[in-house]
Formats: C-alpha cells, sequence, structure tokens
C-alpha cells in the first residue's frame, strides 16, 4: 500500500504544510540534515522565513525541533535533492498539494453556501416573528373594544393580512355614519357634556344607536374608549330633549 502523504492545513498560518520531519524520512534523508539545509535558506535570504516555521515534535517523551513548511518552502527545500526515487516523492508532493489544495476550495464553496442559506433562514425567521408581532398587536387592539364587532372584525382582517400578506379576512361594510359627542351636540345645539350625560341617564349608548370606539383622550395622550352615535343615536337625543326626559 502507497504510503499517504499528509499535507495539512495549518489554522495558525493559514497555509497548506508539511513537516521536515516527513520530508525526511520519505525522502530518506537524516532529519538534522534537512534541518541544516532549512537553517542555511534562511542565512542565505530572509525571505525564506515566510516559508518554513519553527515547531517541535515528541520522541519518547521529550521534545525536538523541526520545521513546517508551506509549498514554496517544500519546493526550494527539494529542489537540490537527488537520488534513488527523489524525483518520484517530488511529483507525489506536488500531487498531494493540489489534491489539498482543491478540497479546500471545494469545502470553501460548501462552506459558503452553507452560510448563506444559515443567513437566508435567518433573515427568513426574523421577517417571520416580526410578522407575528404585528398580527398580535392587531389581535390585542381588537381586545380592547369588545362591544364593537366591526372595530374587532377590522383588527382581526389586519391581523391575517400582517401574517400571511393576503387579505384573508373581509374588511367589514359600514354603511353607516357615525358622529361623537362633539358633533351631536353642534347639531343639537347643545354641549358635548349635556350629550354624554344624556345618554348616560336615559341608556342611550346601545349598539341600536351607534359603537365604541378607541380614541385619544382631549385632556391627555391616552386613548380612551368613546361612543360614536349614529343617526338612530341623534334622533333618540333629539327626542329626549324636545320631549323633556329625564336627562338634567
Amino acid at each position: 500500500m502507497e504510503k499517504e502523504i499528509s499535507i495539512v492545513l495549518d489554522s495558525e498560518h493559514e497555509q497548506l504544510v508539511v513537516s521536515s520531519l516527513q520530508v525526511a524520512d520519505d525522502f530518506r534523508k537524516e532529519h538534522k540534515t534537512v534541518l541544516r539545509n532549512i537553517e542555511n535558506l534562511a542565512a542565505q535570504n530572509c525571505i525564506t522565513k515566510s516559508m518554513f516555521y519553527e515547531a517541535t515534535y515528541d520522541n519518547r517523551g521529550k521534545k525536538y525541533p523541526m520545521y513546517i513548511m508551506n509549498r514554496d518552502g517544500f519546493s526550494l527545500l527539494v529542489m537540490g535533492f537527488t537520488g534513488k526515487d527523489a524525483l518520484d516523492w517530488k511529483l507525489k508532493y506536488i500531487d498531494a498539494f493540489n489534491k489539498m489544495e482543491k478540497k479546500i476550495k471545494e469545502q470553501s464553496k460548501l462552506q459558503s453556501a452553507k452560510d448563506n442559506t444559515d443567513k437566508l433562514l435567518v433573515a427568513q425567521s426574523k421577517y417571520m416573528n416580526a410578522k407575528a408581532r404585528v398580527a398580535a398587536i392587531w389581535l390585542k387592539l381588537g381586545e380592547r373594544v369588545l362591544a364593537n364587532a366591526e372595530y374587532q372584525q377590522i383588527c382581526n382582517a389586519y391581523a391575517s393580512e400582517a401574517l400571511t400578506g393576503h387579505k384573508v379576512l373581509p374588511m367589514p361594510e359600514c354603511h353607516e355614519r357615525y358622529y361623537t359627542a362633539t358633533e351631536v351636540g353642534n347639531m343639537l345645539g347643545i354641549s358635548a357634556n349635556r350629550v354624554g350625560k344624556i345618554a348616560t341617564q336615559n341608556n342611550i349608548k346601545t349598539s341600536e344607536n351607534g359603537k365604541w370606539f378607541f380614541d385619544k383622550s382631549r385632556s391627555s395622550n391616552k386613548e380612551v374608549e368613546t361612543f360614536k352615535y349614529n343617526q338612530n343615536g341623534v334622533d333618540a337625543i333629539k327626542t329626549l330633549i324636545e320631549g323633556g326626559s329625564k336627562h338634567e
């Protein structure tokens, strides 16, 4: 079985490397000779320091020096190696470097595709969560005025549209006009407070006479439940005023 050449990715230097120990073994050189050759190369030109990195290996509990080298360092080192099988080993190493580089590139592409997929899934999840929060807000708004079925239907329709992106639930058909107490007072020539007082004392604030809505308070920024009158409610208050029923 042919010996496998161990080309590894050195995470510290982010390069494919091989050890001087393995090179010495494969090329049938004494390791101390290979170390000396590397040191001679470093002494001749400082550029080679970026091709060879000092390291150690363990042997029977003791640490000994070695080098790890990138592809350029390996090529420079073995350039002068001669002897039986030297050329074959040079070609084997070149092939091993090529295969490992191809493998790293393929893994990089796969990881990049996975990262893009993960980012897309995270973005989709955030988007769906945002839509769910908007829908939940509309549903909570619908619960604030339980006496107004149309108001709830509107909120539910907006909630479903926020969640699905489509108009799933229909909006209520509204043909009636609703008036605030101020508007009713202007029509009947009385104050808004008097309109409210008459309506409360005579039980006018019912579904036959209008609906409850949420509106901004006149005295603050808070929202309050406000009864708005339909034409039937306006007529009922007008009748009470004209008939002098209990409203003072």
